[in-house]
């Protein structure tokens, strides 16, 4: 699985190195973060020549399957572009935990959209509808 880390600070930083050293089965394919210095020192020191400033751009990326969004002031927005771009996901929080505050109207899909909610640490799976329904 080819996997774009969105976010080089140091919660980024780590998952991209867990992702290129430790994880059988992900490639780190990208590394993106709006500071180009940080961004090319991660990579760098990482192995992988692919590294991106522009989080939108990544996400559509077609040589990416799978990408997680790190940076705390881009979970809800990034999250929703992925969505609608119908690019899976990993995010380090639930972008949100109810549906005020998710894009309204046709989101092209009828079906829940899963995502990654608060358990105390990172990663518990939950569910959070689709933009049709009217509650969790």
């Amino acid at each position: 699985m080819r996997v774009a880390v969105i976010g080089a600070g140091v919660m980024g930083s780590d998952h991209a190195r867990i992702l290129a050293a430790d994880l059988p089965g992900a490639h780190l394919q990208v590394v993106c973060d709006a500071s180009g210095d940080r961004v090319r020192s991660v990579a760098d020191a990482l192995g992988t020549s692919n590294a991106a400033t522009d989080a939108m751009a990544t996400l559509v990326r077609s040589d990416v399957d799978l990408a997680l969004i790190s940076p705390d002031e881009t979970h809800a927005h990034l999250s929703i572009a992925a969505i609608q771009a119908a690019k899976p996901i990993l995010c380090e929080k639930a972008a949100r935990t109810h549906v005020q505050g998710m894009p309204r109207g046709n989101c092209g899909r009828n079906q829940r959209w899963p995502t990654l909610g608060p358990n105390g640490f990172h990663a518990s799976i939950r569910p959070i509808p689709c933009c049709n329904e009217s509650r969790v």
